[in-house]
């Protein structure tokens, strides 16, 4: 599995690890690349976290984690990767997995075309993108969007 995290300040931390994931690994991976990678890219201004509805995400466990951290989760409706800025660097590093024939965890650690990916992802328009298509539902988010560099507010 592979977890990782950008924002339109840059890019955060790159985890991999053997296994599947349960709602106590996902803390630990909150705890040991999220908060490093909060603390360094946006350096005490306020931000959103985003993460999909997975159950290691949902779980009342991580909720409350979450909260005693006073870490702000944006709300996500269900079944929408479309709208997360993350899921076409997720679609890049699965094509070229396969290009590369990578099966191991050791193999995938060795490519470095990982954070070259998410560099690039990070200096193209992927934001930009990611806010027009925003912009075109908040009906749906039920509030208005701002957006500025940092974060979107709701």
């Amino acid at each position: 599995m592979v977890w990782g995290c950008i924002s339109a300040c840059g890019m955060g931390s790159l985890h991999i690890w053997k296994g599947t994931i349960n709602a106590e690994r996902y803390i630990q991976i909150l705890e040991q690349h999220m908060l490093p990678s909060r603390r360094r890219l946006f350096q005490g201004r306020p931000c959103i976290f985003q993460h999909v509805n997975a159950r290691p995400h949902t779980a009342s466990i991580t909720t409350s984690w979450l909260r005693r951290r006073r870490i702000r989760v944006l709300k996500w409706p269900a079944c929408s990767p479309d709208l997360s800025p993350i899921e076409n660097i997720w679609r890049i590093i699965k094509r070229k997995m396969r290009q590369r024939r990578t099966k191991t965890v050791e193999q995938l650690e060795a490519c470095s075309f990982l954070n070259k990916i998410l560099k690039f992802e990070t200096s193209t328009s992927l934001y930009s993108v990611f806010y027009s298509q925003f912009v075109q539902c908040p009906n749906f988010f039920g509030s208005v969007f701002v957006f500025n560099r940092f974060v979107f507010y709701f």
